[in-house]
């Protein structure tokens, strides 16, 4: 017996659709607003990114070297621009590089704390997870015991016990110098001979210049500052030698004879109050300050004599 054909079956789905147009058309419109969605969170996450980073540009100077912009700061310049880029998509790698630079200004515990926030507010965030803040962390580690193990390049040696003192009195207390003939013996006993032999009696301590008081110059026995810049008779100078000692804060170094460079005056001196390592090329460093240093701190923040 012959059987009629059979309409073949159709899809629930299809046939759903069918029966409710209405529905595919607001699915159809659902998708294509998702696809469309996407380039505009990006472009806004571009355009969030792109106006932290404003702040941050200009908060740090660049010049060029060799056709590149090599961009520097100091941390505390580039601390300033911080509360801008909190919660800012540029805010992990803001820090990364704020610690890196107080790293390099010798703010070693300052960068140790800004790694530690971007840990513990960023764990999951590439900075970290790269190993970039480990990294960083590790090198600042290096060269804390670099710098123990070094310590004659970053700061002055302890004088020894039977190192020879020399008291200046001044209007803000006394200060005290350790010179150390055992180290530049040509001018440091050249001092300690000025001394004994009176010739830094009555004269006065004068800041020329910011971060370094001046002593030893018998024109400032004069009451009449104008007189202090006058000529004076050149003595016998004294001959450039080598000394271990550096211009760090609180160093007492020899004053180069006028017009005689290299060689050195018998009984001016400087007493540095700020890191000068500049001045190892023409000064010799004949010992450190050792009491007073805030006397001279209050001297130096004088008008320039």
């Amino acid at each position: 017996m012959a059987t009629e054909p059979q309409a073949p079956s159709q899809d629930p789905v299809l046939a759903f659709l069918a029966r409710n147009r209405w529905f595919g058309a607001l699915v159809l419109v659902f998708v294509m607003a998702a696809l469309a969605w996407r380039p505009l969170t990006e472009r806004g996450h571009e355009n969030s990114l792109e106006t932290a980073w404003e702040s941050y540009r200009a908060a740090v100077p660049t010049f060029r070297y060799q056709g590149r912009s090599i961009r520097m700061a100091r941390y505390e310049d580039l601390a300033e621009s911080r509360p801008e880029l909190t919660s800012s998509p540029a805010e992990p790698w803001f820090l990364l590089e704020l610690a890196g630079l107080a790293h390099r200004d010798e703010l070693a515990d300052v960068a140790r704390d800004v790694l530690a926030d971007i840990e513990g507010r960023f764990s999951t965030h590439s900075v970290v997870t790269s190993g970039a803040v480990a990294g960083l962390r590790a090198r600042i580690a290096e060269d804390a015991a670099w710098k123990l193990a070094h310590p004659g390049l970053f700061g002055h040696p302890a004088p020894p016990a039977n190192a020879t003192l020399l008291t200046l009195e001044t209007d803000q207390g006394r200060v005290v110098l350790a010179l150390r003939p055992d180290l530049a013996p040509v001018h440091a006993n050249a001092l300690i001979v000025a001394a004994r032999a009176g010739q830094l009696d009555g004269t006065r301590l004068a800041k020329t210049e910011t971060g370094v008081v001046h002593a030893g110059d018998a024109r400032t026995r004069a009451e009449d500052r104008s007189a202090w810049a006058e000529e004076s008779d050149s003595p016998e100078g004294l001959p450039w030698e080598s000394s271990p000692l550096s211009h760090f804060a609180g160093a007492v170094s020899m004053a180069p004879l006028e017009g005689s460079e290299p060689m050195s005056h018998p009984t001016r001196f400087s007493l540095v109050l700020e890191d000068r390592l500049w001045m190892d090329r023409s000064r010799v460093v004949v010992g450190t300050v050792v009491e007073g240093l805030s006397a001279l701190e209050t001297l130096a923040g004088g008008p320039v004599a």
